[in-house]
């Protein structure tokens, strides 16, 4: 039964349905028995029947119909003319041309029979084949991905370790330029400490200079008031110098000559001092 559906599907296809008779080897055996041609080419094989054989019926002179009918399943490898063939010659010949029939369908069972077992080695071969062609592809396929998880674990390790050494070197760079900007800081804090010492010490001298001006100031103001003085003193003292010296060689309010000496040596001494 399941041969004959094989066959069936491959050789009437429903519609819209595409069917490759190839790909099932047992498709032209069937084509050729469902043909009859294969009718005649076998031998025929006479039937041993043993009495403890329970399955084997003894031959009988049963109705062609019911002959028919015994072994339906087997008999629709034979097409209608072999079938009326037969009948004609069991109208004939009788138990002859009966027994030729059980022949036949004897033979025809166990070639159906083989060919069941063959198909269904087959097809058992069929699905181990395919199911190692898959086990096969699906371990090459997790080969194939167990690669690709490797190399992309490779190339994210050397990914990583040369960012990884990158940001080293730039933090050698930055610790670097921190060193240096520290330096620089010391330097500038040196510098303006020193500038403050330097403007403290400017503070200091514009101090100084003040106080020296004011005193230059005050000893201006004092030395020219002194100068002042001496010079209407000088002037003052010349005059009544002139005054005395003329009164002196006139001799005029002088009574005697003694008077008149001391009055000249005071003068005298006066006028040397002014001129020292």
């Amino acid at each position: 039964d399941n041969l004959k559906r094989r066959y069936k599907e491959l050789k009437f296809p429903s519609r819209g349905v595409d069917t490759n008779p190839n790909s099932w080897p047992w498709f032209y055996r069937m084509n050729d028995a469902m043909e009859g041609h294969f009718s005649g080419a076998a031998p025929i094989l006479t039937p041993i029947v043993e009495d403890e054989d329970e399955d084997c019926e003894p031959l009988s002179s049963t109705p062609k119909k019911r002959a028919r009918r015994s072994r339906g399943g087997m008999t629709e490898f034979l097409t209608e003319s072999e079938m009326d063939l037969l009948v004609d010659n069991e109208d004939k010949n009788g138990s002859t041309a009966l027994g030729d029939f059980h022949r036949l369908t004897e033979f025809s069972y166990k070639r159906e029979k083989m060919f069941v077992k063959a198909g269904m080695k087959h097809l058992i071969n069929s699905d181990l084949f395919f199911s190692t062609m898959l086990l096969r592809k699906v371990f090459e396929y997790f080969l194939h991905f167990n690669f690709l998880i490797k190399q992309m674990h490779f190339f994210l390790q050397t990914f990583f370790f040369r960012e990884r050494a990158a940001l080293e070197r730039e933090r050698e760079m930055v610790e670097r330029e921190r060193a240096t900007v520290e330096r620089e800081r010391a330097v500038v804090q040196a510098e303006r400490l020193w500038l403050d010492r330097e403007r403290a010490a400017v503070e200091r001298d514009r101090a100084m200079v003040e106080q020296e001006r004011l005193a230059l100031g005050r000893e201006r103001d004092l030395s020219g008031v002194g100068a002042l003085r001496k010079k209407e003193g000088f002037q003052t003292l010349r005059n009544r110098y002139n005054i005395w010296l003329h009164r002196v060689e006139t001799g005029s309010g002088f009574t005697t000559d003694s008077m008149r000496l001391m009055t000249f040596f005071s003068i005298f001494s006066h006028h040397f001092m002014l001129d020292r």
